[in-house]
């Protein structure tokens, strides 16, 4: 049962619907099941694919690989894969900014590392600077 106090990231109230509650933190990591196709995602759902991170989980900062740890908890670069019917800012191959600690992540879905987030969630759309000499 949601609690009335407590505050949902949209700044309303969180509501539960009777539904269980979901632990974000048990389900990272977690493979997608192989014998399905992500179609699509629904609402605001948005799937993408970190491309700030190489093939050993480190992170890359101001030309530097960091391992994970040390940058769990900063802004990661996200490359849209999908989106939900409800999405407005965001299509197909954006590149977006969303903190580093939200998101449900999974691993390996055809070969790239996933995460799944609301629009909300996004910080910005990026894109690479041009880098000049």
């Amino acid at each position: 049962m949601s609690n009335d106090s407590e505050i949902s990231p949209s700044g309303l109230p969180a509501q539960n619907f009777g539904l269980p509650t979901m632990n974000i933190d048990e389900m990272s990591g977690i493979a997608l099941p192989t014998e399905y196709e992500v179609v699509s995602t629904m609402g605001d759902i948005i799937m993408g694919y970190y491309i700030d991170e190489n093939q050993h989980g480190e992170v890359l900062r101001d030309g530097i690989y960091l391992k994970l740890d040390v940058t769990q908890k900063v802004w990661r670069i996200v490359k849209v894969m999908k989106t939900g019917p409800t999405v407005r800012y965001v299509k197909v191959d954006d590149l977006v900014m969303i903190p580093g600690d939200k998101g449900l992540k999974m691993i390996n879905f055809g070969g790239q590392k996933c995460v799944f987030f609301n629009e909300e969630r996004i910080f910005a759309v990026v894109k690479p600077r041009e880098i000049t000499k």
